[in-house]
């Protein structure tokens, strides 16, 4: 899996399978479980692994699309963090956005 991890890092999916002929792709989740299911759903070719299969989180599960459309649509339920905080945070979101482009 390391071998395919760095395979990765240079923009191929599963480095070690071209080897093989193998073409099955894999991606490591680092999210909580319950993203495995949509994930697998939207994308059927691809095996999900979680980098740890105990990651749940009761409130990420709370979370519905017809909450999320709502809060945005009426503006509520705004989260508000310092701004060295907010500073540190953008950098990884900043570099996983970079990382779609």
């Amino acid at each position: 899996m390391a071998k395919d991890v760095a395979g990765d890092i240079d923009g191929e999916w599963g480095g070690s399978n071209e080897q093989t002929g193998d073409h099955s792709r894999e991606a490591i989740v680092a999210t909580e479980t319950g993203m495995l299911y949509p994930l697998q759903m939207a994308a059927p070719g691809v095996e999900f692994i979680p980098a740890n299969p105990r990651a749940a989180c009761v409130y990420m599960k709370m979370i519905t699309l017809p909450k999320l459309r709502d809060a945005l649509r009426e503006m509520r339920f705004e989260v508000r963090v310092p701004a060295d905080v907010a500073a540190r945070a953008r950098v990884p979101i900043d570099r996983m956005v970079a990382l779609g482009s």
